[in-house]
């Protein structure tokens, strides 16, 4: 009896310690940490930042996770002579560990312009780089450009930007939270206002889930006069139509170049309008000849004077071609000297008008015609 206890508790006692280390070694388990590099490969949909539409394309991303911080850079198709690779840095503050064995952390420090010309001599080698002295500013706030010719044709650019809240908002709000960004871009052939199109573009595609990360600071007010008496609003057109100028600013480089030429028209409106014009202007008005008018040959000179003076305006038609005129004698009468010859009658286009016709005066036998 006593040796059936002593085997129930031994069992007992080895199922107890089977399932405590099932416990232990359920415990231990945990997400696999390789000990090679913190940097990864990623997919491009998975960059922090999107160029602008149409903008280069995405070649690859390359993060490297710190303990307080994630750098991104997202290189960009290069199609430029100057050696170099296109991209896209940036680098988000206030981040979690993501494992306890990564004591690697980036330091914090502001932007100058010591260290904007040291970070452009190691990107850009070689090239003289031209820093702008306009304020300009996209989306996020204002951000800072400088400009150099590469080999060739080559036009590169490099801009930078950080974006966090002001003082007040990390006072009142209590507000963390820090974005850097670093655009390096070279391509051939390219303007000013087309790299320039990479800074206005650029969208932020991710955030850090924490509270009080906020670099973008509250949102803006609505304007003061919105919404009340006296202030009418009229409807306009919300897209910029500015297509010659993107920062509506001179070139950088060639000492504060003249500006951009305007923009042509299309080749086939202007021909359309300038065709239209010339047929408009070029009509050839043709005028018709004026035909000799030729009064009746009478016996007084009233008569005479009406018919109209022969210049240069009138033009009568040649001989040949004017239709001959008949003569219609008088019955009984012989043709006069005053009668316009048949030969006259062609040249000057008119026909030749009878005399008047002969009568029998009441009580005589001789005919009389006047």
């Amino acid at each position: 009896m006593n040796r059936k206890t002593n085997n129930s508790s031994r069992i007992g006692r080895l199922t107890f310690m089977a399932v405590a280390l099932a416990g232990v070694l359920s415990g231990c388990a945990g997400d696999l940490m390789p000990y090679g590099s913190s940097v990864r490969n990623l997919m491009p949909e998975e960059a922090v930042v999107m160029p602008p539409p149409g903008g280069p394309a995405i070649v690859s991303v390359l993060e490297h996770q710190y303990s307080n911080a994630i750098d991104q850079r997202i290189l960009l198709a290069t199609k430029a002579r100057t050696p170099g690779q296109n991209y896209i840095n940036a680098t988000f503050f206030g981040t979690r560990n993501y494992s306890p064995m990564n004591g690697e952390r980036l330091s914090y420090s502001s932007v100058t312009d010591r260290d904007v010309a040291e970070e452009m001599r190691a990107e850009i080698p070689g090239v003289a780089m031209k820093l702008s002295p306009y304020y300009v500013q996209n989306n996020y706030g204002p951000f800072g450009y400088a400009f150099g010719e590469g080999r060739g044709s080559d036009l590169c650019m490099y801009g930078w930007q950080q974006i966090r809240p002001d003082r007040g908002g990390l006072a009142a709000f209590g507000q963390t939270g820090t974005i850097q960004i670093r655009v390096r871009f070279c391509e051939s052939g390219a303007s000013e206002d087309d790299l320039l199109g990479i800074m206005y573009g650029y969208t932020i595609n991710a955030a850090i889930e924490a509270y009080g990360w906020n670099p973008y600071g509250e949102p803006n007010a609505p304007p003061p006069l919105l919404g009340k008496s006296g202030a009418p609003t009229y409807a306009t057109r919300a897209h910029d139509d500015r297509p010659e100028k993107i920062s509506n600013t001179t070139n950088i480089l060639g000492g504060g170049g003249a500006s951009a030429p305007a923009p042509q028209r299309r080749a086939t409106t202007s021909q359309t309008s300038s065709s239209t014009s010339s047929d408009m202007v070029n009509l050839e008005v043709v005028d018709l000849p004026t035909t000799a008018m030729q009064l009746p040959v009478g016996p007084t000179a009233a008569q005479s004077s009406m018919a109209p003076p022969t210049g240069p305006s009138s033009v009568a038609p040649p001989a040949s071609t004017a239709p001959p005129a008949r003569s219609i004698p008088a019955p009984g009468r012989q043709t006069s000297a005053n009668t316009t010859p048949t030969g006259n009658a062609a040249a000057s286009g008119s026909r030749s008008i009878p005399a008047p016709p002969c009568r029998l005066l009441p009580g005589s036998t001789t005919v009389t015609c006047e």
